[in-house]
């Protein structure tokens, strides 16, 4: 049996991976014929399933070529989809960009980018380099004496030059203020070196905070930081994708064949690149290199331990699924701890398609019945575990352990409670069965649910407190040229501050903004008065005083000023660039079909 799977490997993989396909494809058949067969809208505009669907076949079948070993399970479906739906929209979003800025491209345009831009990959290739560097006229040759090569070249750049000509126009946009430049350059420039002596409020003990104290900061910052809007939760079942007791004894048949394959003889590298489930080490032969105790999984690593250089272990089981594996060599490393090297045969323990199908009959079986009964008695009659999400507002993109369902917040936010929702796909693979169990209208947190972090945030700015008090009491007690000295002698923390601008950071620390500041104020030998943040208290000794060199300023000015335009125009254009996919109003129903 074996020897028939090998020789139509491929052919297996190739026609399994199809079949998953067109199984994903009509997992919705019937939304196909509903008053609504399209997957989403772009701009108002319907992307219709028939399209999407062909283009995302064709997707994933680019994947299974270059991935022939890739297991496409319900995760990679998913990935893959999402990948293609986000690169489908930007591509229609961008398209309609396109048309809005007349962006066009003509012969010439194209024919002096393929001369004078080759596309970067191409210059940092081995055939078009000599001594290292891009050279040009190996290129050019490739170009005149392959039509296929110039042919390929001409499709990318024509793809690629619109929305690089676009970029340039909106890049060009922007306007540059020369009062913005300097004023950049002096607060990058403005440097100041300095030694800190750091109050740290984690080196002091937690402070008292009374309820009452609690209740005050609650009642005087309810409206700004604990106001919500209107929310919604779902309960719900699941139904979890699991591998049933025919598949596994499925992968235990594999594994037992595989074994006495090996035990007959046949060669354990061809073994391994025909069937094991590995891609990382299947097409190695089943080699995983040399590992050392504590890197693979206990299981494994005792088993390879185990064995003899040459001998083959007897299937063994762990949470990848069954192994057989080889040892093929040992050794000690330099700190002279045993390795070996080994490889394996993986046959993963995986729920079928048929597994699959049987799961989501039970999740609309439970749905029906939810439907009448409602979700808690079916559950319940049925020994399922409810689970109820956290809130989410309207403006939510994902629903708490559910996952990216945006016509489930529309739902929540237009049916009453207790609407059931039909069978839904998560993020696993697995089904679950929602209904909407709680709406609230604008409300505030409940003091006993933020109690918690009231609580650590008014006892962290009572250490604030005591740590300015502190600073202060050492900052009189101590004079300035000696006050580096006291520090040290006590165990206080000096920081080494080296030459760090307005927006610069501590080293340990981060960024204080307070202490930057003050430390700019002043020149070389002064030292700053207590300092305050929310990490403790700082007393700054200057130590070294950076100016802006104005007159390097006035020399390199030129390309001052390109760096900063250039900085500017890639903010600019990031920021058009999420307006533009926010007017787009991207609409995802997805989930009607796959």
């Amino acid at each position: 049996m074996l020897e028939g799977l090998r020789k139509n490997q491929k052919w297996i993989i190739v026609v399994t991976a199809f079949l998953f396909i067109l199984g994903m494809a009509v997992i919705g058949v019937q939304s196909v014929f509903s008053p609504k067969p399209h997957v989403g809208k772009v701009y108002g505009k319907k992307v219709y399933y028939q399209d999407y669907d062909r283009q995302l076949r064709e997707h994933i079948s680019q994947y299974i070529n270059q991935n022939p070993k890739a297991n496409i399970d319900d995760q990679t479906f998913q990935r893959l989809n999402d990948e293609f739906w986000r690169n489908f929209t930007q591509k229609t979003i961008m398209e309609k960009q396109l048309k809005r800025y007349h962006i066009s491209v003509k012969d010439n345009d194209v024919l002096d980018k393929i001369k004078n831009e080759p596309p970067q990959e191409l210059m940092t290739n081995e055939q078009f380099q000599t001594n290292g560097q891009f050279d040009k006229s190996k290129y050019m040759t490739a170009l005149t004496q392959s039509p296929e090569f110039a042919n390929a070249v001409e499709q990318y750049v024509r793809s690629v030059l619109p929305y690089e000509k676009l970029e340039k126009k909106i890049k060009a946009e922007t306007k540059i203020v020369e009062d913005s430049v300097r004023i950049d350059y002096v607060d990058k420039n403005d440097k100041v070196s300095a030694k800190v002596v750091f109050f740290d409020i984690n080196t002091l003990p937690a402070e008292n905070v009374t309820d009452a104290e609690i209740k005050a900061y609650y009642d005087k910052n309810k409206e700004e930081k604990y106001k919500k809007e209107a929310s919604r939760k779902f309960k719900f079942v699941k139904f979890t994708i699991q591998a049933s007791n025919e598949d596994i004894a499925r992968a235990k048949s594999d594994i037992d064949n595989i074994y006495q394959q090996i035990l007959a003889g046949d060669d354990f590298a061809k073994l391994a690149t025909d069937y094991s489930q590995d891609p990382g080490s299947a097409q190695n032969g089943g080699d995983i290199g040399f590992f050392g105790k504590g890197r693979m999984i206990k299981e494994f690593e005792d088993a390879a331990f185990g064995l003899e250089v040459g001998q083959v272990s007897a299937p063994i089981k762990t949470s990848f699924g069954w192994h057989i594996i080889k040892t093929t060599a040992k050794k000690k490393n330099d700190k002279g701890e045993p390795e070996v090297q080994a490889s394996h045969i993986l046959i993963t323990i995986a729920p079928s398609e048929k597994t699959k199908m049987e799961m989501k009959d039970k999740a609309n079986e439970f749905y029906e019945l939810a439907k009448k009964q409602g979700l808690e008695k079916v559950a319940k009659n049925q020994k399922l575990e409810v689970q109820e999400t956290p809130e989410f507002d309207k403006k939510a993109e994902y629903i708490p352990m559910l996952g990216r369902f945006p016509h489930l917040v529309k739902i929540a936010f237009k049916e009453n409670v207790g609407h059931i929702n039909e069978p839904l796909k998560i993020y696993d693979g697995s089904y679950v069965i929602p209904e909407l169990s709680s709406k609230l209208g604008v409300h505030y947190d409940e003091i006993d649910v933020v109690k918690t972090a009231i609580k650590t945030q008014l006892d962290r700015a009572k250490r604030a407190d005591k740590a300015l008090a502190l600073a202060n009491n050492f900052s009189k007690q101590n004079p300035t040229d000696k006050i580096i000295e006291a520090a040290q002698a006590q165990g206080l923390k000096v920081l080494d501050v080296q030459q760090i601008n307005k927006a610069g950071y501590l080293p340990e620390v981060g960024n204080v903004p307070e202490l930057n500041k003050a430390l700019l104020a002043l020149e070389v030998g002064k030292i700053t008065a207590p300092v305050k943040s929310d990490k403790g208290a700082f007393i700054g000794l200057i130590t070294e005083r950076i100016k802006p060199d104005m007159n390097a300023f006035n020399k390199d000015k030129k390309k001052i000023t390109e760096d900063y335009k250039t900085t500017k125009e890639n903010q600019h254009y990031s920021e058009w660039y999420r307006k533009v996919m926010e007017e787009a109003k991207v609409e995802d129903y997805r989930y009607l079909y796959y």
